[in-house]
């Protein structure tokens, strides 16, 4: 156990025998009863036991003489030994020994035997040093407190002009200011306490034993002094070079801001902020003359302002008391004005109540110039009265000159600016190298973008950086371009510290600096999140987020290369779109819908056309190319298009059936771009919806026929248009059950060149489609009101808006005008369809078309979506029931029940209920049986014109 206890203490243990005369001192044996010495000094024990001069000669020679002298203590009767001296260890350095040497056996008069303990001091005798030092220092104050001063150093008793033994014992608080005694009363009480922590204060007055106050930049720390809490303080007098420091400091950074400041702006703004923040004056302000006033505009102020400035007024007109102050006299005289004390300047008159309010005791006003014009002036307000004299003037006249000449510089110093300003704070990579491409400078940036810091970069090669991307054939040339005088740029794949690629975007550019022979400079900007995500960002332009499918650009990009690659193949173009998708989202819900589309991109594209090119255009359309298809396969697409949608999508628990339209165009026959397939595919998509749900149109020249004839529709609408060639044609509306005539509907045609009547199933897609369709509806409007009032506003006659026009603000406004002459008389007729797929605006139009005693009916009542869940709220006066089920009620049971369960509902909702299409006797009959309150139809009568409906009326 001893032995490992030996092995282990962190000390040296030795056993010795030692002959000891008058004049010298020779060591017999020493023996090492650890390898602790080995640590100590380097040397081996081996090293140790083979030179019996060994320990003599390696204490310091200064040293040696006293060590010798002491030892003859042992020999004169002493038991114990302690002393210190230094010891040369085997690398030639020296340590601090405290030896303890205790007296084992006199061995004869000359001749002892020791044991010895050797402990390595050497930290402790430098902080002893140092703390002499810092005891002794001329300058530099240092206490110690507790509930009173414990120490002073020298320099604290000649800093306080107290004896060091008057300072013992004063409680800190005495010693500084009494605006401060509070503050430093706080920090004492939480030093006591034990609190950590450290303060600077950069300009602590302190309170000298004459009465004066000094100033001082003080440290404090919380140490342990004789095992209490303590406080401890070092601090400096400053108080001689303080009020011209401030103003040197700021005359030194304003010699830089004349290099750096890029705009006038930033210089002012930055002179105002070192006066207050380095200089210390309570508020700094600019002013430039205002021509037009006559007063002095702020632009820009820094301190404790407490709305000053924008309070007063100071006028540059020298026969007013507001421009008789600094700031007026400095503006017209070009020179430096002073207030020396606020309190008694006659000239602070207009303003000295609301200066000395803010403890502004006096200031100074410096005019700047441009080209010897005066352009403002620099306002200084101190808190000290008389604080600018004869010696800061000077100060302040350079100051003044500095200001001037770096606003006539500022644009010639504007790009240095920018070049030191990018170098400096800018996130790009700049390294320096020499001839031989040792690294003599790097950026924050280097350093930022590497991991490594400039002392691991200093002096090395950049090849530090390589990560074994690049060949060796790579860096020849880089090397072979620079040499030769020229500019290397290139994309650097290289490693940072951590181990981490990271791509540099870098020009490497030689540049001769005089006799210092050529330098390498490389800037750079890191590309790395760039490269990483430059396939999640095309992966994105070209992905639709919702399906995953490619968008519309990625979709015909694709389609653009397969047509490069197998350009001699035919191929199909379809184009899908989801019959009244805006009607399944009002319904079922956004999320629905969405959910709709997900599915019908994973039925597309995995269970049809898994080998091809599926995308989705926007919104609720696809697009598909199928490779490799001919014209003959077209049709057998399609049908199994249709035959996929055939059954209801399961979505949300819920079964729900989704309708499409196809149009279909061929490569290369059709067109031989992508936008050409597109431009066809839409055009015969067109026509598939006019043919209804669950249909597809292929483009082919019939098709190109119709477009033409579509151009030709057009301007012979425009022409009717304008030959008033539109009119009504009328279908009486009867009563039920007494059959009275009480109104009629009116029906759109067209009289043809020669006067054959046209219907709408001729021109409505085409008017429409167009845009005409409100301009039609305009002047229908106009001969719907002449025939109401030549009526005497007697029957009811209703007019079918379209869905344009359901749309349009305008139709509104034009609507409410006509309601004007003929109110209840004038009934409009809107599709369920329009209400199911915009509720909100529904509600909207109603109210206001109704606010106009307009009535609303709903047409085609019964084949929307969801006929039931807005009707108790839209304002709705009719129901016109869908005529599919007037026909079908003699024979279905259903269609009579739906009749039925509408005439009723209609009843209690207070609304009156309208059947169109009534063909038979039959049909008649039980429509008066279910109370249905109006009737018309081909049975009753036909639309007939204007003169026919007027002998019906009649």
């Amino acid at each position: 156990m001893s032995g490992v206890i030996l092995k282990n203490i962190p000390v040296a243990i030795y056993e010795a025998e030692a002959e000891i005369s008058d004049k010298q001192l020779r060591v017999k044996r020493m023996d090492f009863l650890n390898s602790w010495v080995e640590k100590l000094t380097g040397w081996s024990l081996k090293e140790i036991k083979s030179n019996t001069n060994w320990w003599l000669e390696n204490v310091h020679p200064d040293d040696r003489d006293r060590v010798t002298i002491e030892c003859r203590e042992l020999s004169e009767g002493n038991d114990v030994l302690t002393r210190s001296y230094r010891f040369r260890k085997k690398d030639g350095s020296y340590i601090y020994l405290l030896e303890t040497v205790s007296l084992i056996e006199c061995m004869n008069e000359r001749e002892i035997k020791v044991l010895g303990v050797w402990e390595d001091i050497s930290l402790q005798r430098e902080y002893y040093e140092v703390f002499k030092a810092v005891d002794d220092a001329p300058a530099v104050g240092m206490l110690v407190y507790q509930e009173g001063v414990v120490y002073a150093n020298k320099a604290a008793s000649e800093i306080f002009g107290y004896p060091r033994e008057d300072l013992i014992g004063k409680e800190v608080h005495e010693l500084v200011a009494p605006e401060y005694r509070e503050i430093v009363k706080n920090v004492v009480s939480r030093r006591l306490k034990g609190e950590q922590f450290d303060r600077i204060y950069s300009e602590l007055p302190i309170l000298r034993k004459n009465g004066t106050v000094g100033i001082t930049y003080t440290f404090t720390r919380t140490i342990y002094w004789k095992g209490k809490p303590a406080g401890f303080v070092i601090f400096i007098d400053i108080t001689k070079q303080k009020k011209f420091e401030r103003l040197f400091r700021v005359l030194k950074d304003v010699n830089q801001l004349i290099i750096s400041a890029l705009e006038e702006e930033e210089l002012l703004s930055k002179v105002c902020d070192l006066l207050v923040k380095k200089a210390g004056f309570r508020m700094v302000w600019v002013g430039v003359p205002d021509e037009e006033t006559k007063y002095v505009k702020p632009v820009k102020v820094c301190g404790y302002d407490k709305g000053y400035v924008s309070k007063i007024r100071i006028s540059i007109d020298e026969s007013t008391p507001e421009g008789r102050g600094p700031t007026g006299a400095a503006l017209r005289e070009g020179r430096i004005v002073i207030n020396p004390d606020t309190r008694t300047n006659p000239a602070m008159a207009p303003w000295r109540e609301e200066m000395l309010k803010r403890g502004y005791m006096s200031s100074c006003a410096i005019p700047f110039q441009i080209k010897g014009r005066t352009v403002g002036v620099l306002n200084i307000y101190s808190a000290t009265p008389n604080m600018f004299g004869e010696e800061e003037i000077e100060l302040l006249k350079e100051l003044q000159q500095d200001i001037s000449f770096a606003l006539e510089r500022i644009e010639k110093e504007k790009f240095i600016k920018l070049i030191n300003t990018a170098i400096e704070r800018g996130h790009e990579w700049v390294l320096v190298t020499d001839e031989e491409g040792n690294i003599l400078y790097v950026n924050r940036a280097v350093e930022e973008i590497s991991g490594y810091s400039q002392d691991e970069l200093f002096g090395r090669n950049p090849r530090i950086f390589k990560s074994g991307y690049h060949t060796k054939e790579f860096y020849k040339n880089l090397w072979r371009t620079i040499k030769s005088g020229r500019s290397f740029q290139a994309v650097f794949v290289n490693r940072k510290k951590n181990g981490e690629l990271f791509y540099l975007d870098q020009t490497i550019t030689p540049v001769r600096v005089g006799s210092k022979g050529l330098r390498f400079v490389a800037f750079g900007k890191d590309i790395t999140s760039e490269k990483y995500l430059e396939e999640e960002i095309a992966r994105l332009k070209y992905t639709d987020a919702l399906t995953g499918l490619p968008n519309r650009e990625g979709f015909l990009t694709a389609v653009k290369l397969t047509l490069e690659e197998a350009g001699d193949r035919e191929h199909a173009f379809f184009l899908i779109d989801i019959l009244d998708f805006s009607g399944l989202n009002e319904v079922y819900g956004s999320a629905v819908g969405n959910e709709i589309l997900r599915k019908v991109a994973h039925m597309l594209r995995e269970k049809l056309f898994s080998r091809d090119i599926v995308g989705r255009l926007g919104g609720d359309e696809f697009a598909v190319l199928a490779r490799g298809v001919s014209e003959k396969d077209v049709a057998t697409i399609a049908d199994k298009l249709f035959t996929l949608f055939s059954s209801p999508l399961e979505v949300d628990g819920k079964s729900i059936k989704v309708n499409i339209n196809v149009g279909a165009s061929l490569y290369p026959k059709d067109a031989k771009d992508p936008e050409g397939l597109l431009e066809k595919a839409s055009t015969a998509l067109s026509f598939a919806k006019r043919e209804g749900e669950n249909t597809y149109r292929f483009f082919s020249k019939d098709i190109n026929r119709v477009v033409q004839e579509h151009f030709r529709l057009r301007a012979n609408l425009e022409k009717a248009l304008k030959e008033d060639r539109f009119l009504f044609y009328f279908q009486p509306i009867y009563r039920l059950p007494n059959m009275e005539v009480v109104g009629c509907e009116t029906l759109l045609r067209l009289r043809g060149p020669r006067g054959k009547i046209q219907s709408p199933a001729e021109f409505i897609f085409v008017l429409e489609k167009t845009g005409l369709i409100r301009d039609v509806e305009d002047r229908m409007l106009e001969k719907l009101k002449e025939f109401i009032l030549r009526h005497d506003k007697k029957f009811m006659v209703t007019f079918n808006v379209s869905p344009k026009s359901f749309r349009d603000e305008t139709f509104v406004e034009k609507v409410k005008e006509v309601a004007k002459s003929v109110g209840s008389s004038m009934v409009l007729e809107i599709t369920e369809r329009l209400f199911v797929e915009n509720p909100d605006y529904a509600m909207e139009f109603l109210e206001d078309i109704r606010s106009s005693g307009v009535r609303v009916a709903i047409d085609d009542f019964g084949t929307g979506y969801s006929s039931l869940a807005y009707l108790e709220t839209l304002p709705v006066d009719i129901l016109k029931i869908d005529m599919k089920f007037v026909h079908r009620m003699v024979e279905s049971s259903k269609s009579l029940a739906v009749v039925e369960t509408i005439v009723e509902l209609a009843r209690k909702l207070g609304m009156e209920t309208i059947a169109e299409g009534v063909e038979s006797e039959e049909q008649l009959r039980l429509l008066k049986l279910l109370g249905c309150t109006y009737v018309q139809g081909y049975y009753l009568s036909k639309p007939m014109s204007e003169k026919q409906i007027d002998k019906v009326l009649v």
